[in-house]
């Protein structure tokens, strides 16, 4: 694999990549500043560095190169110390690649959420807050230009008596459907204070256009601290919309949303079979039918039963119950379910795995019916226990299907099958890591050069950067990349 860009650097850095978590896994969201479909980096130095504490810097990738990019200033406010303004959030194009991460883990959230674009100019956004939670910034950009820029308030209720850092806060939500990331804020439930409050502000570029307070849950009359929510959306119009679950009693609640306005909305069961315990029922947020609007996958964490709600706004309006495992008479509560759309119809299929055999399951689903499925091999290599390899969903070749690239964890060996419906079409084994030999590398899924094929995007123990552009299972280019300014304080551009 040649040296590209910057060349090989090992040692420690002292930059670190701005993402919404420091995890390098599939689900890890990445950034897109020129709104050519291609994964960009966001990078900030770290805030004890001895020189340019705090710098920012922005690499513009096409393909395995770094085509542009520049530095930004450390804060908002130039006379600030750095250590005064985090960079809050991930600057996430999660829709750039398949949206199913290993398990299911971003259906957690109810559906892939919107780059962060306050202006809706199709350019990834940077959200400043400062440490004392009194003030956040805007910064609209187009590359790696400013175009745009406001403070504002860091909270929405200021004045005596008010702690902002009370109030937490999600920019991953688009009240109103018009691509332009908003804000949703709640204060902390142990507040002495309006315990628990909502508040939406809607965004145009760095203005608040418009906004408004929400009670602290379903039932006001309640404590709001026995309410948690995550957001969906369930009438497939685009608008981010709430799902709320009593954490004592398991009732749980929709809103509708239309901006800061709740239109429709009810009370559900607690759980496919309400005569029981809710605390025996967890659920993942999933499409079974393909409309856009989401569903519900429960699965009873004592007996192993499973089942489907198919969702319309805030009512079920069909579902049922499926077999609690692939293999009629086997523990239930052997299996692991994991989420794609392995023949390509935009409908959630689901992935077996028996944690103590490691045999494997695919089931093609079409509402809440089983439409085809079949089992798949243990693992990609004969001999090697299945329990041993992770498993983490992309789609390698472009097709629409989410594909599957499995990890052995014991040897880091990788391989990728290429799917259709339940059938592996092709696949193979890659590399254990980017340099032969050396552990410690952690990998990401981006999509680098605009083909619509999953690439992986890995980091060293060290801090060396490496990129491979994958067509199927095949590696097609490849290069390596150092820190921003690895020789000097310049990046091409």
């Amino acid at each position: 694999m040649p040296n590209t860009s910057y060349g090989v650097q090992d040692g420690p850095t002292d930059w670190r990549q701005i993402t919404e978590n420091d995890q390098f896994f599939s689900d890890t969201a990445s950034s897109d500043f020129n709104g050519d479909g291609i994964n960009d980096i966001l990078w900030r130095r770290l805030e004890t560095s001895t020189s340019n504490a705090g710098q920012v810097a922005i690499w513009i990738f096409n393909g395995v190169n770094v085509v542009g990019g520049g530095f930004l200033p450390a804060s908002p406010r130039g006379t600030d110390s750095p250590t005064a303004w985090d960079i809050e959030f991930s600057y996430g194009d999660w829709s750039s690649y398949t949206p199913f991460g290993d398990y299911g883990w971003l259906f957690t959230e109810g559906y892939p959420a919107p780059k962060l674009d306050f202006d809706g100019n199709g350019t990834s956004d940077i959200f400043w807050r400062r440490e004392d939670g009194t003030e956040i910034a805007i910064w609209n950009m187009q590359g790696t230009s400013i175009i745009n820029g406001a403070f504002l308030q860091g909270a929405p209720r200021t004045g005596v008596g008010q702690n902002p850092l009370e109030w937490d806060f999600s920019t991953g939500v688009d009240f109103n459907g018009d691509g332009r990331s908003d804000f949703l804020w709640r204060k902390s439930t142990t507040s002495i204070t309006n315990a628990g409050e909502v508040a939406i502000w809607i965004m145009d570029g760095p203005n608040i256009v418009n906004g408004g307070f929400l009670q602290a849950s379903p039932r006001p009359e309640q404590l709001a601290a026995q309410w948690s929510f995550d957001f969906a959306d369930f009438n497939g119009d685009s608008k981010t919309d709430f799902f709320w679950q009593n954490n004592i009693t398991g009732e749980k609640a929709t809103w509708i949303m239309d901006g800061p306005n709740i239109v429709n909305g009810g009370f559900l069961q607690t759980s496919p079979r309400p005569e029981q315990l809710a605390t025996q029922w967890s659920f993942d947020f999933a499409d079974f039918n393909g409309d856009s609007k989401t569903d519900f996958f429960w699965q009873n964490n004592t007996t192993g039963e499973k089942a489907t709600w198919i969702m319309d706004g805030p009512n079920i309006v069909n579902g049922g119950f499926l077999p609690s495992t692939p293999i009629s008479g086997s523990n239930p509560n052997d299996w692991d379910t994991a989420f794609g759309d392995f023949n390509g119809d935009s409908k959630t299929d689901i992935l077996w795995e028996n944690s103590v055999n490691g045999t494997k399951a695919v089931w093609i689903m079409d509402g809440p019916a089983i439409v085809n499925g079949g089992f798949l091999p243990t693992s990609p290599k004969t001999g090697t226990s299945g329990e041993d390899w992770d498993s983490f969903f992309a789609d390698f070749n472009g097709d629409g299907k989410t594909d599957i690239l499995w990890n052995n964890t014991p040897d880091d060996q990788f391989a990728i099958w290429l799917m259709d419906g339940s059938t592996i079409i092709d696949g193979g084994f890659l590399p254990d890591a980017p340099i032969a030999g050396q552990n410690g590398w952690q990998f990401e899924f981006r999509e680098l050069n605009g083909d619509s094929n999953t690439d992986i995007y890995w980091t060293s123990s060290t801090g060396t950067k490496a990129a491979w552009l994958m067509d199927g299972p095949d590696i097609i280019g490849g290069g390596f990349f150092a820190q921003p300014n690895p020789t000097g304080e310049s990046i091409p551009v």
